[in-house]
């Protein structure tokens, strides 16, 4: 679970970084890169996770 947890604490800071203002290239360009990139990262640690616990109640 802890690359679930990294990649909800990046997408959270830039969530945080919206909420404050940030510079208007920066809102504009880079951070929907960065909170895609960690969306997409813990929708696939998630899916990982739940791939392994599948097998442990077997």
């Amino acid at each position: 679970m802890q690359p679930l947890l990294a990649h909800l604490d990046e997408l959270q800071k830039a969530e945080a970084a919206y909420a404050r203002g940030a510079d208007p290239v920066r809102a504009a360009h880079m951070l929907p890169n960065v909170a895609d990139g960690a969306y997409d990262m813990a929708r696939r640690a998630l899916w990982y996770a739940d791939r392994q616990m599948a097998g442990c109640g077997a």
